[in-house]
Parts: C-alpha cells; sequence; structure tokens
C-alpha cells in the first residue's frame, strides 16, 4: 500500500473509531451499562483491527516515535502495568490498564500520519464527533427528547453531562481552526456552527469544570493572538460571514431554555455563586464533597507515597478513608490526585513531566516560532482544556478522554517537529514481528470483554424479568468495577421494595470480598426486612469492624433491626454510643442525625430529638428531612412558641419556597 494511500486509510480508521465512541448510546441508564458499552466496543474494534491490518499487510514499517517524552509515558504505562501485582483487586487494574493500552494503540496508529490533508480529515471527524454530542444535547434540553436515556441530562449519547463535557473540550477548538485552514464552500459555516454549539450545550449543562476550561482556552487563544500582534506576524483571518453566523446562533440558543425565552445571564451568574459558595465550604464544618474526597485521597498517598494502590484500585480502597457518603465515590475528581493514589509519587512525577512539556511547547508555540502552525496550537490548546479539566473531574479515567487525547498527541508529534531531537524515523520492525503482539492482546481484550459482556446481558435479563430468585452468577475472570456499580445500584433499588431480591444480588458478590461496606449494608438491611435477624446481626457486626467515619449505615441498620425486635434498651445503648461520637462524623451524612432523633423520639426523649435535628441543620441547612422532621415533633409535643421561632427563620436555611409551603401543611 503506497504511503499516501495508508496515511488516507488510517486517517477514516481513527475517524471511524471516534464516531462509534460517540454514537454508541447508554441502553439503561438505570443500570448504567452505558460507560461498559462505549469502552468495550472501542478497546475489541481497535485491537480486531489493528491486529487482522498487521496480518495482511506484513511489509508495513510503522514510524515509531524516538522523542524522549514518549520514553517517559512508556515508562509511566510500565509502572501501571507493574502495579497489577500488588493492586488489592487485580480486575479493576487490568480494566483501567486496557484502557492505557488502548490509548497507546490510538496514538502509534495517528502517528502514522504525516500528511497535512490527512491530518484535516481527522480534524473533521474530531469536529463531526464534537458537533453529535452538542446537536443531541441541545434537542434533549430544549425539547424535553427522551430517545436516548440520561442520567443527568442534557449528555447526548453519554448518560452523565460532565462525560458529555470531557470530549466537547477536546473537540470544539479543532472546529475554530478549521474555520480558517478548511474555509472552502460552506464548511466554514459548519465548523462555525460546531463552535457556537460547543458554547451553547457548555452554557446548558452547566458543568463548571468544563467554563473553567473552555476559559482558559479562549484565553490562551487571545495570547497567541497577542503574541503575533506584537511580533508582527501575519496570521489567517476568520471568514467574516462565517463567524457572525456563528456568534448569531449562538447568542439566540444559549438565551432559551425548555420552557421559552430564558436569559444566560441569570443562569450563569447563579452557577457562578455556586462556585464561591464551594470554594467558601473549604474552611466550614460541612465542606464540599469533593474537599473530604481529596482530603481521604491525600492520607491514600501518605500510607501509599512509593507504590499507590494499584492502576484502577481507587474505588476498591478508598471505603476505608472515607467519610460520609464518600464511602461510594467511584473516581477522585482529580486526575492528577488519582495517579498519585494509584501509582504512587512516582507515577505523579512522570504525568507532571508530561503536563510541564505541554506547558513548555505551548509557550515555544505561541513567542518562538517564527511562523505559527495553526494545527499545533488547536491541538495544544484543547489539551491545555482537558488539564485544567482533569483538576475538578475524571477526564482521563474514562476511554473517551483517554481515546480523543491519544488522537489530539499522535497528531502533535506527527504532524511536525516539537524539539532539536528526530520526533520519529522509519523502524526496522516489520508488521509480522508485531502482529505476534497484537494478536494474543486482541485475543485477551475480545475474551475480556465477552467474559464480562455475558454478565452485564445476565444482569439485564433478570433486572428485565425482574427474576431474582437465586443469586445473581456472574461467573466473571476478572472483577469490573462498572459491574460491581450495577450490582450496589441493584442492590439499593430493591432493599426495601423486593428485600429477597435484593439478597440475591447481593449474595453474587458478598462471598468474594466481606469488607465491601455497601454491600454488606444492603445486604445486611435486606436481611433485617425479611426477618433474618441473626444473620443481619452477624454481618452488622463484622461490618462494623471496617465501616469508615461518618458512613455509620451498619448503626443505623442495628437500629432498625432493634425497632423491629423491640429492644428498646440496646436502642438506647445506640443513641448513646453515638452520641459520643466526634460530631464530623454524626454530621457527615444528614441522615445520620436525623434517624438518631426519630430514635430518640421513640425512646421518649422528645427535647433530646429536637436538639439533634437542631444540631443537624448547622450542618445541612437544606436537608429537607430534618426541617420535616422538627416540625412534626414540634408539633407533636406541643412546642408553639419553638416552633413560632422556627417559622420565623426557615426562610433563611435556603427551602426553596415550594419546599417551605410543603412544611406549613403538615
Amino acid at each position: 500500500m503506497k504511503p499516501e494511500s495508508l496515511e488516507r486509510a488510517i486517517s477514516h480508521w481513527i475517524g471511524l473509531v471516534i464516531l462509534l465512541y460517540v454514537l454508541v448510546a447508554p441502553i439503561n441508564s438505570a443500570l448504567g451499562v452505558h460507560l461498559f458499552l462505549k469502552e468495550s466496543i472501542i478497546q475489541v474494534f481497535v485491537f480486531l483491527s489493528v491486529a487482522g491490518f498487521l496480518v495482511l499487510n506484513r511489509e508495513f514499517h510503522p514510524r515509531v516515535p524516538k522523542h524522549w517524552l514518549i520514553a517517559v509515558g512508556g515508562i509511566l504505562l510500565t509502572w501501571a502495568a507493574a502495579s497489577v501485582a500488588w493492586s488489592e483487586n487485580r480486575g479493576y487494574a487490568i480494566e483501567q490498564l486496557l484502557r492505557w493500552v488502548t490509548a497507546g494503540a490510538v496514538f502509534l496508529a495517528v502517528f502514522q500520519i504525516r500528511g497535512e490533508r490527512s491530518a484535516i480529515v481527522v480534524l473533521r471527524y474530531i469536529v463531526s464527533a464534537g458537533l453529535i454530542i452538542t446537536s443531541l444535547g441541545i434537542v434533549q434540553y430544549l425539547f424535553d427528547v427522551s430517545l436516548v436515556p440520561q442520567a443527568r441530562g442534557p449528555a447526548a449519547t453519554f448518560a452523565n453531562r460532565n462525560m458529555a463535557m470531557h470530549i466537547v473540550i477536546l473537540t470544539w477548538m479543532s472546529g475554530g481552526i478549521l474555520m480558517v485552514l478548511d474555509r472552502r464552500g460552506i464548511r466554514s459555516y459548519v465548523y462555525a456552527l460546531s463552535v457556537a454549539l460547543a458554547v451553547t450545550f457548555a452554557t446548558y449543562t452547566q458543568t463548571r469544570a468544563a467554563w473553567l476550561a473552555m476559559f482558559v482556552q479562549v484565553a490562551l487563544i487571545v495570547v497567541f493572538f497577542g503574541a503575533c500582534r506584537l511580533r508582527h506576524i501575519q496570521i489567517p483571518r476568520l471568514p467574516t460571514r462565517a463567524a457572525l453566523a456563528g456568534t448569531f446562533v449562538c447568542l439566540v440558543l444559549v438565551n432559551f431554555g425548555p420552557d421559552g425565552f430564558d436569559p444566560l445571564f441569570g443562569r450563569v451568574s447563579d452557577r457562578a455563586a455556586s462556585i464561591i459558595e464551594v470554594a467558601e465550604s473549604s474552611g466550614s464544618g460541612a465542606p464540599f464533597e469533593r474537599f473530604i474526597i481529596w482530603r481521604s485521597s491525600l492520607e491514600m498517598v501518605a500510607d501509599h507515597p512509593l507504590t499507590g494502590v494499584g492502576l484502577g484500585n481507587f474505588s476498591a480502597v478508598h471505603p476505608r478513608y472515607a467519610v460520609g457518603n464518600t464511602v461510594e465515590i467511584a473516581q477522585v475528581h482529580n486526575d492528577y490526585l488519582q495517579i498519585a493514589v494509584e501509582l504512587g509519587l512516582p507515577g505523579l512525577a512522570a504525568l507532571m513531566v508530561v503536563v510541564l512539556w505541554l506547558c513548555w511547547t505551548g509557550v515555544r508555540l505561541f513567542f518562538f516560532m517564527r511562523k505559527p502552525d495553526l494545527v499545533q496550537i488547536a491541538l495544544i490548546v484543547s489539551l491545555a482544556g482537558v488539564a485544567v479539566a482533569a483538576l475538578f473531574s475524571f477526564p482521563m479515567q474514562l476511554m473517551g478522554g483517554l481515546l480523543f487525547s491519544a488522537v489530539i498527541f499522535g497528531l502533535m508529534f506527527g504532524q511536525s517537529e516539537l524539539s532539536a531531537d528526530e520526533v520519529n524515523r522509519q523502524s526496522r520492525i516489520t508488521s509480522r514481528s508485531l502482529a505476534f503482539v497484537a494478536v494474543p492482546i486482541a485475543i485477551l481484550f475480545v475474551a475480556l470483554n465477552i467474559n464480562w459482556w455475558m454478565a452485564v446481558i445476565e444482569l439485564e435479563r433478570k433486572a428485565r424479568d425482574r427474576d431474582w430468585a437465586e443469586s445473581a452468577k456472574l461467573n466473571v475472570w476478572l472483577d469490573n468495577a462498572i459491574l460491581m456499580r450495577l450490582l450496589q445500584r441493584l442492590g439499593f433499588h430493591y432493599q426495601t421494595e423486593n428485600p429477597a431480591w435484593a439478597e440475591a444480588i447481593m449474595r453474587s458478590h458478598y462471598g468474594k470480598d466481606r469488607t465491601n461496606v455497601v454491600i454488606n449494608n444492603i445486604l445486611a438491611l435486606a436481611l433485617i426486612q425479611q426477618g433474618k435477624f441473626v444473620e443481619a446481626t452477624d454481618i452488622i457486626v463484622q461490618t462494623r469492624r471496617f465501616e469508615p467515619p461518618g458512613y455509620l449505615r451498619s448503626y443505623e441498620n442495628e437500629q432498625i433491626l432493634a425497632a423491629k425486635l423491640g429492644d428498646t434498651k440496646r436502642l438506647a445503648q445506640i443513641v448513646d454510643e453515638l452520641e459520643a461520637m466526634p460530631i464530623e462524623h454524626l454530621s457527615a451524612q444528614p441522615g445520620t442525625l436525623t434517624n438518631l432523633a426519630k430514635t430518640a423520639y421513640n425512646l421518649g426523649q422528645p427535647a433530646r430529638a429536637i436538639e439533634l435535628l437542631q444540631e443537624n441543620l448547622k450542618w445541612h441547612r437544606q436537608d429537607f428531612e430534618t426541617h420535616r422532621t422538627l416540625v412534626r415533633v414540634l408539633q407533636m409535643t406541643g412546642r408553639h412558641g419553638e416552633l413560632s421561632e422556627y417559622w420565623s427563620t426557615v426562610s433563611d436555611d435556603g427551602l426553596s419556597e415550594a419546599q417551605i409551603d410543603k412544611l406549613r401543611s403538615l
């Protein structure tokens, strides 16, 4: 195959990979399989096609990057692979490693592209992906279209809007650059529309991390244009008509919502005010949940500074360090900190080398190159955006962020000389030798994904048929974190509605890992609801040994158990035991003190119950259940003076008028 034909084929193959990831939609948002569905299809497709290409094209000599930064990336990947050995849950480590290896394979494929035309083709696919996401998301938002299931919309095909914005951050800058470089005919208008819809979609999602990332990207472009002007460097201008058309579309759409005219300023100012509230909470008694996660993550780093807990193992180990409801959090919401947790300080150091190189490359592109390369500018600014978003979100933990970042990195290295060293050379390695590596990897990827898919299909079948007469036997070779979250979600759903089903679901994992406090507490409650008190008691006692501070679900379960048994003595002991705990633990969840107050009231201690409820409102002013319980206790105990005082101050607690009206109707 001629080099030109090969590059053209690779560019369209990359485009197909990108579009596959974007177009695959969630099939059941309740189970949350959208993540697994997208990732599985991409992993299988990438390695089957790569292996097939290498087998069929035996004389192909790939280009290999010889840049020192690639060596750093290789060391990071090797360290991540080695961490499987010391990971507590090796299945989770291998699951994440599959994502990294897939992204690496895509990077090497994109690196083969040297021609500008082929690079433009890839950029067009990137823009198309962004257009699909933003168009679907905008339609979902404005017209309440529910063809694609959403857990948190507008989300296009991603079920969660934050995950959709991970990709938009990486795609929208390409539209702006192609307006200049590929402006023939109607194309410039399409590119302008892609930028307009990206900005519109960002305002609809109300995603603060994405706003910050896009603001930084715009600021970098402004700096670039300013630097060119100071150095008297001419750069192509935007097509005026297309730019004006895109601006008009954006200004119209951002000021509309599902109910018609909805001024942008109000929505943005409210969301911006929430950023200030989040920042101010860092030193308060009830900090923003993400700050709690970061604090416990730093404790994990302190305990495992050199090796980390193993790639992908944050969710497996974090429950021991968690406070309150953060025990169920799957991601750190800070990619840098998550790398430090999972791969230790050596892994973080390797990642920071990459980030610092990006910063230095950006400085060189902006200020020292005689003729600025607009494609490189777009690529570096796109990566800068995702680097900023990674401070507050987790784009690099999912296949989407890794996939699009790999494409952009591959284009950067393949299109220009980025250092004084030679960036790439023609390899002496033949495709025949590479096939010996690629084919076994492809078989492994296919086998693992088929095995996991069989478990997903079985879970879906049981959920659809409501068939939980027996334990959900997953029969997976390696644990999968997404499957674990599906089990937990199903268990939560059934624990009171049909506790026998919840027990069957939880039994599928309980025998494997008896330290999972979420699984244990769901199982204990399900057993209590069925009257299996001895078994429930054993699980509660076992769970309490490793239940993290502030979670206290085992105590809540024991309160339910003691109430069912009529054991008032044990109920009184539970109240005393909990009240002796530090208030920061009791207040970690809004329901803990409220449930404790209900128990105290049922024990004939209304004054104690009122005191506990008032204490909870100091920490959770907007928790409606606490307000409702307090009003009911004050009413039933005839404390009309305290109730009048409550009504005079309730509006200051941030409840909506509808909530206050509901309280008054009690």
